[in-house]
């Protein structure tokens, strides 16, 4: 695969060295890896960039209570979060229905 643009910049560098790689190969790699990543988003023979996909966090149902009496969510906010969270735990098969 060659050499990948993961490592630290050399010091006073702003951004990682613009190394070559096998772009195909990396997302297969990555894929293999339970790494997931978007559908390109530029795809040019210089520059091809790809998001890997996001991490779902559980929160706890008391949390999001604490949020909403604090004010820092309100009452939509609120029952889309509780919503997607027994959607998650459905899933998980925590709870059945």
């Amino acid at each position: 695969m060659g050499r990948t643009s993961l490592r630290k910049p050399p010091a006073g560098r702003p951004s990682p060295p613009c190394d070559r790689f096998d772009f195909e190969k990396l997302r297969t790699d990555l894929k293999q890896s339970n790494i997931n990543t978007t559908n390109p988003f530029s795809y040019c023979e210089f520059l091809k960039q790809a998001f890997t996909e996001g991490k779902m966090w559980y929160v706890d149902k008391e949390r999001l209570d604490r949020l909403l009496k604090k004010g820092y969510i309100n009452k939509t906010q609120y029952k889309i979060w509780i919503c997607a969270l027994i959607e998650d735990l459905i899933w998980t098969r925590v709870i059945k229905i």
